[in-house]
């Protein structure tokens, strides 16, 4: 591992850290189209050239510190094939809650 890659991970860390210790955070949970929750899926929002990524748990839930109030693009995979994208915008403190639907279709072309 380089330098820049390493400091960029130790920077993103601890943007994580301190938008934890502020609760700004993404949570939610990831169902399929019968609306039943999804265990295993990557989330993932950019920040700057890096990401702060979360698995979903076998309920399908997930929670990201996000580094700022604002938007952020919140990108959902399973088996790197299917994906979902979707704009969350961050206005306070605590977490911030979504609901992300990945279609059916869509993950039986991931399997």
């Amino acid at each position: 591992m380089n330098v820049r890659r390493l400091a960029a991970t130790v920077i993103v860390a601890l943007i994580a850290s301190l938008s934890a210790a502020e609760g700004l955070t993404i949570t939610g949970v990831v169902v399929d189209g019968a609306r039943m929750p999804l265990g295993g899926v990557t989330l993932k929002v950019r920040v700057g050239n890096n990401a702060v990524v979360a698995t979903s748990d076998r309920d399908g839930r997930f929670t990201l510190a996000v580094p700022r109030r604002g938007r952020h693009e919140l990108e959902a995979s399973h088996g790197g094939i299917a994906r979902v994208r979707r704009t969350v915008t961050v206005k306070r403190s605590g977490p911030t809650t979504v609901r992300l639907l990945l279609p059916v279709e869509t993950l039986k072309v991931a399997w």
